[in-house]
């Protein structure tokens, strides 16, 4: 399997991983009827990434579920990150809900998945009370405004030199 260079997970983490695609096979057809399934899958692949990255997470309580779509009429997304609300803490035990896009889920390479949930777990956050919270994007912006505007705010400027540095890794000479 090819992993991103850039990716710092060591390779029995990959190998997790790999195993957890291997072992916890996703439906092929959407079941009728139905609007959430656990995504066993997904829970199998997060646990590699919450050792390396996402330790705060340790010992929260995620569920992964996939639904058909996620998203809007006008905007489908690849996951959804949210922490539950108090009833449903008390209800359920779970401090975190991840929805993946299944139709998309279907069509992603394993490193693309990875990707996907590594992006959902950083939403998963803790605040200065040390409750459970959900952590927005670093950055919110329009390529149109970047056109005319240039990189006129500071997260717009380190989120440019990160694509900078990834594109000068990918035009290197091997």
């Amino acid at each position: 399997m090819e992993w991103p260079e850039t990716l710092k997970l060591d390779p029995g983490a990959k190998k997790a991983i790999e195993r957890a695609v291997e072992t916890n096979p996703v439906p092929g057809n959407w079941p009728e009827g139905t609007v959430y399934v656990n995504a066993d899958q997904a829970r199998e692949m997060a646990g590699p990434l919450i050792e390396a990255f996402h330790t705060h997470l340790t010992n929260a309580r995620i569920a992964f579920l996939f639904k058909q779509h996620v998203g809007g009429r006008s905007q489908s997304l690849a996951g959804k990150a949210t922490v539950t609300s108090a009833k449903i803490k008390h209800l359920s035990d779970v401090d975190f809900v991840i929805e993946i896009n299944w139709t998309m889920w279907i069509g992603m390479s394993v490193p693309t998945r990875t990707a996907l949930l590594d992006h959902e777990l950083e939403h998963c956050g803790v605040d200065d009370k040390e409750n459970w919270c959900i952590i927005s994007h670093d950055i919110e912006e329009f390529h149109t405004i970047v056109a005319r505007h240039g990189l006129w705010q500071q997260n717009v400027k380190t989120f440019a030199d990160v694509c900078t540095t990834q594109l000068e890794l990918l035009t290197a000479p091997a």
